[in-house]
């Protein structure tokens, strides 16, 4: 591609270079937070992009050495909510549309547009998103925040990482990158409790069984968990 015609079409984005041996492009952005903009400006547009030079993916690269290259795949081009499938009816919840799609239809990236959060407020089971990139927590619905003893503002923004083994959370996360979604997945991890007799703030040891998705929330690429089981091992950190 010619590098007027890139920054003409994105502003703000330098065309680096693009090597036929490559499944890469590379961008320039200049600083982080340029970066970011336009991460979250140009994500679908990049996407194509990457899709109709045959790569597998754009590296959006910045001047800032504490943080990494933002990237945007392929596979997720024309994935608007035009061609999503899902319908919009307000009692369709979580639990139906996983029954209804299979596994093959979330290799594309949801966007926050198909989901219902009025079901999910109402859902008996926890359910949760966070960011991909950090685990910042961005959303827990009432049944979530109750299984925490959490409120919103002491939840939300944390990190997903302290209730999770670093290493199966880094293998869970790779494969709802990877493959879009995970169905009844069996693991274990930690919840937050307020003990009664000192009232400190401990984890407890959990069973879990959830199914998780892919989904861009709020311009962010992000995982989406629902619990379908949850079970106590009498551990306590």
């Amino acid at each position: 591609m010619d590098k007027s015609n890139f920054m003409q079409l994105f502003p703000g984005c330098n065309w680096i270079a693009s090597h036929a041996e490559s499944h890469t492009a590379i961008v320039q952005a200049g600083s982080w937070n340029a970066a970011i903009e336009i991460h979250k400006t140009y994500f679908q547009a990049l996407a194509r992009l990457a899709r109709d030079l045959g790569k597998r993916e754009i590296r959006i690269e910045h001047n800032d050495p504490s943080k990494p290259p933002l990237r945007v795949m392929a596979d997720f081009a024309n994935c608007g909510q035009e061609e999503s499938g899902f319908t919009n009816e307000g009692n369709l919840n979580w639990k139906s549309l996983l029954k209804q799609y299979s596994l093959a239809r979330f290799s594309k990236i949801w966007s926050d547009f198909e989901l219902d959060f009025n079901a999910f407020n109402q859902s008996a089971n926890a359910i949760y998103i966070s960011q991909l990139e950090d685990q910042t927590n961005l959303y827990a619905n009432r049944t979530a925040l109750l299984a925490q003893s959490k409120k919103p503002k002491e939840f939300l923004g944390q990190s997903a990482c302290a209730l999770n083994d670093e290493e199966e959370l880094a293998r869970r996360c790779h494969l709802i990158y990877n493959d879009g979604g995970l169905n009844e997945y069996g693991y274990s991890a930690l919840r937050w409790f307020r003990e009664p007799s000192t009232g400190f703030w401990r984890r407890k040891r959990m069973n879990f069984i959830s199914n998780f998705r892919k989904l861009e929330y709020l311009g962010e690429l992000c995982w989406i968990g629902e619990v379908l089981v949850a079970e106590e091992t009498g551990s306590i950190l």
